[in-house]
């Protein structure tokens, strides 16, 4: 009886390991960016990734992604630089997160706001004209 509890703790704790070291996330691209923003977020880094294209895994149980989008601050200014992004990768090795750019282009944030205020005031016209007819 004893034997039997044996190879069940150790059947249980090589599944425990083995789930441990999987990646807390999937090749599905939303999944990844959630984690892949929190990852930078944690280490003080203020970085958003969206729109990232589907991540496939790699040999070494890394994942990669070959498009999207990053928004980037900087440290010292009112505004954002918007990023194409080239590739955005995780090294399970050591658990970090790492992207490569295409282009950025650079928005303060009254050039932003200006930008979103026209398309929000220019959303709720057609909203008003529409339902007024």
């Amino acid at each position: 009886m004893k034997t039997s509890f044996k190879k069940l703790y150790l059947i249980l704790g090589l599944l425990f390991v083995n789930s441990v070291q999987a990646a807390p996330f999937s090749a599905d691209p939303v999944s990844f960016a959630g984690f892949a923003n929190n990852v930078k977020w944690s280490s003080g880094s203020a970085p958003f990734f969206k729109n990232l294209s589907k991540c496939a895994q790699q040999a070494n149980g890394g994942y990669i992604c070959d498009q999207g989008d990053v928004y980037l601050l900087k440290p010292g200014t009112t505004g954002r630089s918007f990023c194409k992004i080239k590739q955005v990768w995780y090294e399970p090795h050591t658990k970090l997160v790492q992207f490569k750019t295409q282009s950025c282009v650079y928005k303060d944030d009254q050039e932003r706001l200006k930008e979103q205020g026209s398309k929000f005031i220019q959303k709720g016209l057609n909203i008003l004209e529409n339902y007024s007819r």
